[in-house]
């Protein structure tokens, strides 16, 4: 067990959890007594000897700052996320994204555009020569967004009959499967990395792990199996 366990956690093709790990070890027992559970395998983890695999998986069990609560936004003619169709809201189709920024530090140019689909967690990541909003619109098609004014030419899509929302200000809890690929991203890089140096093929290779990654909300399939199968 503890090889399929060590195997599973330095697998390059996916970002591993322990939870899609029990998973898969689970699936391929033919007695349940074998089973065992994802806190068995953090537990383990925790010992001195197997410690240091921890880096290897997918969380860190990072620990954040409450962002300050803000009850206005600056972003004229913008559509409250309560206001989402129902298709939208329940998951029921594809290709309604969820959008944000991701910044280094803030005297270089170069973002990363990070769009995930509410209903099968792809997410599609693209690297931006500036934060202009211009820029931003002519990659999306239906989104939902941050109140930040980098979104503010929202209504470019509306005139052409495609639905924009956004969040309450500062908060990312009604967007909880974006809060989730931030965080794996936060893995990837540092709040100080410097994205003008980061090529266009790290960006695909990291899209393609997190594509094929087994996730437990999707029934350990993994987004692309989802999306396009």
């Amino acid at each position: 067990m503890k090889i399929f366990i060590i195997t599973e956690i330095m697998r390059n093709d996916i970002e591993n959890s322990p939870k899609i790990i029990a998973n898969a070890w689970n699936e391929i027992q033919t007695d349940k007594k074998n089973y065992i559970i994802h806190i068995s395998i953090y537990n383990w983890l925790e010992t001195s000897r197997w410690e240091k695999y921890k880096e290897f998986l997918l969380f860190k069990h990072k620990w954040y700052r409450k962002k300050k609560i803000e009850k206005w936004s600056k972003i004229k003619e913008r559509i409250n996320i309560e206001n989402r169709t129902k298709e939208n809201e329940l998951r029921l189709e594809k290709w309604h994204f969820e959008a944000d920024l991701i910044v280094s530090k803030k005297w270089f140019k170069w973002a990363l555009l990070t769009l995930i689909d509410r209903k099968t967690r792809l997410s599609q990541i693209f690297k931006l020569k500036d934060k202009s909003s211009k820029n931003i619109m002519n990659l999306i098609k239906s989104v939902t967004f941050d109140n930040w004014m980098e979104f503010a030419f929202h209504k470019m899509l509306n005139d052409v009959g495609i639905d924009t929302f956004f969040s309450d200000p500062y908060l990312l809890g009604k967007k909880v499967v974006l809060k989730i690929l931030i965080e794996w991203w936060e893995d990837f890089f540092s709040k100080w990395t410097i994205f003008d140096n980061i090529s266009e093929e790290k960006i695909k290779s990291i899209c393609l792990k997190l594509a094929n990654t087994p996730r437990e909300i999707l029934g350990y399939l993994s987004p692309y199996q989802v999306h396009f199968q």
